[in-house]
């Protein structure tokens, strides 16, 4: 570009008032995460109305046992740190699977199987499980399948859970099925007043609400629909679709988010721009349209305004002549 186009395209900018819109920054919001850790098996997560999300830390000691059991959601399991050894009931022998510090696995709905710490130090365990039917148990116990290489010795020092959040979701989800992907668990908290940005995500994401109110905005092609959830519901943020999380309330809000399907080592979200329409926060203001010479109103430019215009003009004529007679 010479250097004459380069100083009108400065004083086109200038006269115009032209400014790109950029992303909505978060403000007021802390992130705790918890655990990421990549499962290497297909998985997959439906609901077709309601259901239930609930958040645990499971810790299991050297030598403990988690006794034979099924679950009624979809379980998804990451391993913290230590290693955990996992049985899985076939119908001819049990299948056998460590998971080591930053591996994931699946148990899906109904799956028998049991779970031994067989290291020296314990293994810490966050847990989600998606598509619980509303009200139902955790966990059934279930009997040992007594097939080859499923061990009958179910004694010793049993694990210590804790129960982060449960909550309810009124929407149908369906979680796309991938050969390998992470999954990573994060506490959000966001302060009155505070938002999470503007973002999107490649893939699902459930939000449970553990305290307080989050305003939750998406955007669409006429504006941006809001829903407020209280402590107790929660949510599934849309994929590729720009959306984010306000607090309009007096008290923090505290949120248990789980990333499912994610790309192995990609990132959990992407940021974008605040969009236009009705009912969109942080939206950028409209620009009004440029006039022509001829209609600027009489009263004309600020004196200052007209004085940088001149300066500018003057020296990329400077640069032209300069140009023209090399």
């Amino acid at each position: 570009m010479s250097r004459r186009r380069l100083g009108i395209l400065v004083v086109a900018s200038l006269a115009t008032g032209v400014v790109a819109a950029g992303a909505t920054a978060p403000s007021g919001v802390s992130r705790t995460d918890h655990a990421r850790a990549t499962i290497s098996a297909p998985i997959s997560a439906s609901a077709t109305g309601e259901s239930e999300v609930a958040g645990q830390m499971v810790t299991v000691p050297p030598g403990g046992i988690i006794p034979w059991h099924s679950h009624p959601g979809a379980n998804f399991v990451a391993v913290k740190s230590g290693k955990l050894t996992v049985y899985v009931g076939g119908d001819d022998a049990c299948t056998t699977t460590s998971y080591p510090a930053a591996q994931g696995y699946l148990e899906h709905v109904g799956m028998v199987h049991s779970a031994k710490n067989e290291g020296a130090d314990p293994a810490e365990l966050y847990v989600t499980q998606v598509g619980v039917p509303v009200g139902a148990e955790l966990r059934k116990t279930e009997a040992n399948p007594g097939k080859a290489n499923c061990p009958a010795d179910t004694t010793g020092p049993a694990p210590t859970v804790t129960n982060i959040v449960r909550a309810k979701i009124s929407e149908p989800f369906d979680v796309p099925s991938t050969a390998t992907s992470d999954v990573m668990m994060q506490t959000v908290v966001i302060e009155p007043g505070g938002t999470v940005g503007w973002h999107s995500h490649a893939s699902p994401t459930f939000v449970a609400v553990k305290s307080g109110t989050v305003t939750f905005y998406r955007s669409s092609s006429a504006g941006c629909t809001s829903q407020s959830y209280t402590a107790g519901q929660a949510y599934v943020e849309p994929v590729n679709q720009a959306h984010m999380g306000r607090n309009e309330g007096t008290t923090p809000v505290e949120l248990y988010a789980t990333y499912l399907a994610v790309p192995v080592g990609g990132a959990l979200r992407a940021e974008q721009e605040a969009p236009s329409g009705a009912n969109c926060p942080d939206a950028p203001a409209p620009q009004a349209a440029p006039q022509a010479a001829t209609q600027l109103p009489r009263t004309g430019l600020p004196a200052g305004l007209l004085i940088t215009l001149a300066a500018v003009l003057v020296g990329a004529g400077s640069m032209a002549r300069r140009a023209g007679k090399r």
